[in-house]
């Protein structure tokens, strides 16, 4: 009996420990254009949805459809990632493309909006970001990105080229209620049959 509880309480506690990666998503990739880019990496299923067209993944990292950056995000354009069941509480490494010119993206987590701007850029270039001071304690599952400025035609606008998170992964943590009462059923029985 004792082996018993022992062996249930070993699994309860392995079973009850989160388990965090660190997972890195590229978006380069071959000309695709959907309303639903879904990603996996390292185990962990990313959902990006677009807003004002579809995602829109090219060789230089996605934006949206929309008019009228064409493949780009730009102003009035989201793009909504979504990890499920699975918290983030650490978002570094967004990677944007900048182009000739300064262009703005907004970034919404937690409900809290927040303005970046990408300097000018001889060609294009990228540049990463570090929301990490942005994540509440508890960590999201969902994050927003928006075009900002401009709105204005010729390749304006940002594309994302690449991502890395802390990922939690809930689906190992919760264990149904009951396990928590047969553990304490079983000590409750190992202790009376001692007696």
């Amino acid at each position: 009996m004792k082996k018993i509880v022992s062996a249930l309480a070993a699994l309860f506690l392995s079973a009850s420990a989160a388990q965090a990666a660190t997972v890195t998503y590229d978006f380069l990739g071959a000309a695709t254009n959907v309303p639903t880019l879904t990603l996996n990496s390292g185990g962990v299923s990313l959902d990006i949805t677009a807003t004002g067209g579809n995602v829109a993944r090219t060789a230089n990292g996605i934006g949206v459809t929309g008019n009228p950056e064409g493949g780009r995000l730009g102003l009035g354009e989201f793009l909504t990632f979504d990890f499920g069941t699975t918290i983030v509480d650490q978002i570094e490494g967004l990677v944007f493309e900048a182009g000739g010119q300064a262009e703005q993206f907004g970034v919404i987590i937690d409900g809290t909006v927040t303005i970046f701007t990408l300097p000018a850029a001889g060609g294009n270039s990228t540049l990463a970001f570090d929301f990490n001071s942005l994540i509440p304690a508890t960590g999201v599952s969902v994050f927003t990105i928006f075009g900002a400025q401009p709105d204005a035609a010729g390749n304006r606008g940002v594309k994302v080229t690449g991502l890395t998170v802390n990922a939690i992964n809930l689906a190992s943590v919760p264990l149904p209620a009951g396990s928590l009462l047969l553990l304490t059923g079983l000590g409750a029985l190992a202790l009376r049959r001692r007696r």
